[in-house]
């Protein structure tokens, strides 16, 4: 079976972009319609089995960044949870909506986070020598701004990123540990 590459195939791009839309839309306002809009309409679009498995497992994604979070969940509780549950592209998604409206460090630490996530993507398509180069950016902007991070323990993270071979490090808001 084929495998889904958004990178190589325009058909899954676009279910992708679709679906991580409408997910973050519905996250963000805590209104589920956004993503059953996207959903069905992917549904419509998939023409492999590769798109329909990409489709549950958004569906699942979903669900799952749901249970985790509360209706007034913020930027940063949503993409820690979507990290957590392996949703990095749209953590990409939900931080770049933040790091339009932001300045200064916030806007470094949002844009490395990006960068962070998108080690992960990169990682997923097999683009290991951009997801070090993308890892390489984030650590140092991360390594740089460390006492700033809302996260708990965030020097995880940052050590992460000097060798992202593993998987990735849970993300905890604040104080909570992990």
């Amino acid at each position: 079976m084929a495998q889904f590459d958004p990178f190589n195939d325009r058909a899954a791009r676009d279910l992708r972009n679709l679906l991580s839309t409408g997910m973050v839309e519905a996250l963000l306002r805590g209104d589920d319609a956004p993503f059953a809009a996207a959903t069905k309409r992917a549904e419509g679009l998939a023409a492999t089995p590769a798109h329909r498995e990409y489709i549950a497992g958004r569906k699942e994604l979903f669900s799952r960044v749901k249970e985790e979070i509360g209706p007034e969940a913020g930027t940063w509780e949503i993409a820690c949870a979507l990290w957590n549950h392996g949703g990095f592209f749209e953590v990409h998604e939900v931080l770049e909506e933040a790091w339009r409206k932001s300045a200064g460090a916030e806007k470094d630490i949002l844009q490395a986070m990006i960068r962070a996530a998108g080690v992960m993507v990169h990682r997923a398509a097999g683009r290991e020598e951009a997801a070090a180069k993308m890892a390489a950016r984030a650590r140092d902007t991360l390594a740089g701004l460390a006492d700033r991070l809302p996260f708990a323990e965030p020097g995880r993270l940052i050590a992460w990123l000097a060798d992202p071979q593993d998987s990735p490090p849970r993300l905890w808001l604040g104080l909570l540990g992990g």
